[in-house]
């Protein structure tokens, strides 16, 4: 019985087609489907991703928004959640007084330290801050890193020593669970989909050619309907508690796509999807404030407003004193919030 059971599993192999594109798909589609149920019932995502590294390299908003409605002053003092830093460094191009910020993740502020203490050393150049954030050159960031690394706090210092180089060598965007997921999860959900995004690209993302290629967005809405909720969630930092009834129609992903993708200027302004494409920013006219060379001397010059708690929310309004702050900038803080 054993040998007939053995050849009965060699006869199913060997009748597979291993050259077969939709032959490699089902078995991507079964492996994502056991690594799901494994993850899920092993440990939560976001909390293993929070306890190993940052989420977020870059910040996904958009910091133009926040300062034409913001309208910074020299006397104001504001508060944000971290991230990546990226926002509130833009922030303070506009030359507030003082800039709070806290995060749960100690890595997030591993992170944005780390911008902080390069742009405080005196002899860090333009060049060498393009260098690193701009292009993710490795031989820079080691250059600068040894410069100024005795000016990290001990636990940053400790972190970033082993992962400095290999960060920037392996290309910064790809770092930290976004990172991880613009290089793994997307290609291959790309290549499910059929979205040709290399061939937008050759175009210069030219809307003419991926509104006569709109099926694309049609079918990615599709798939993300299936897979963003439970699998994709986690590595874009979306806690269960946002997943609302939305998430699970194909009309919320479409209505998303549509505005992203659709926007004229998206292959000149969109700098967020840019990055993770190009594995930097390749192009200095798209790209945030922060990197341009014009800002550069404003924002060293104010590098020293910040101040960062690794707390939530209500712990870092509890050390502060009362009405400390003259705007607030939340995000969706509350999503993260226990119920009870």
């Amino acid at each position: 019985m054993l040998e007939t059971f053995t050849e009965a599993v060699a006869s199913f192999f060997t009748s597979i087609d291993f050259e077969s594109p939709t032959t490699w798909i089902v078995i991507i589609g079964i492996s994502a489907f056991i690594l799901y149920k494994v993850v899920m019932s092993s440990f939560d995502m976001i909390d293993y991703i929070v306890n190993r590294t940052y989420i977020y390299n870059i910040c996904w908003e958009d910091p133009a928004v926040d300062v034409e409605i913001l309208k910074i002053q020299p006397n104001d003092v504001i508060f944000r959640i971290c991230s990546a830093g990226d926002i509130v460094l833009d922030y303070a191009i506009e030359g507030p007084q003082k800039i709070v910020v806290c995060d749960l993740n100690q890595h997030q502020l591993f992170l944005f330290e780390l911008k902080i203490r390069m742009l405080r050393d005196p002899h860090l150049t333009y060049d060498e801050w393009w260098a690193i954030w701009g292009s993710s050159d490795p031989t820079t960031a080691v250059k600068v890193w040894k410069r100024m690394r005795h000016t990290m706090s001990g636990e940053a210092r400790k972190w970033w020593d082993p992962r400095i180089e290999r960060t920037f060598r392996k290309k910064f965007a790809n770092s930290g669970s976004s990172g991880f997921a613009a290089r793994v999860v997307v290609p291959w959900f790309m290549y499910v989909v059929g979205f040709d995004i290399k061939a937008w690209s050759e175009t210069g993302f030219s809307h003419e050619w991926i509104t006569n290629n709109y099926h694309m967005v049609e079918r990615t809405a599709w798939w993300l309907r299936r897979l963003f909720p439970r699998i994709i969630a986690p590595f874009a930092g979306v806690p269960s508690n946002q997943i609302g009834p939305e998430f699970f129609t194909i009309e919320f992903y479409e209505r998303i796509l549509r505005e992203i993708v659709l926007d004229p200027d998206f292959g000149r302004h969109n700098y967020f999807y840019r990055f993770y494409y190009e594995k930097g920013y390749k192009d200095k006219t798209c790209c945030p404030r922060t990197l341009q060379k014009q800002h550069f001397e404003k924002l060293r010059g104010n590098a020293h407003c910040f101040e960062w708690h690794h707390a939530t929310v209500q712990e870092t309004m509890e050390r502060v004193q009362p009405h400390s702050f003259t705007k607030l900038v939340l995000l969706d803080h509350m999503d993260w919030m226990p119920n009870e």
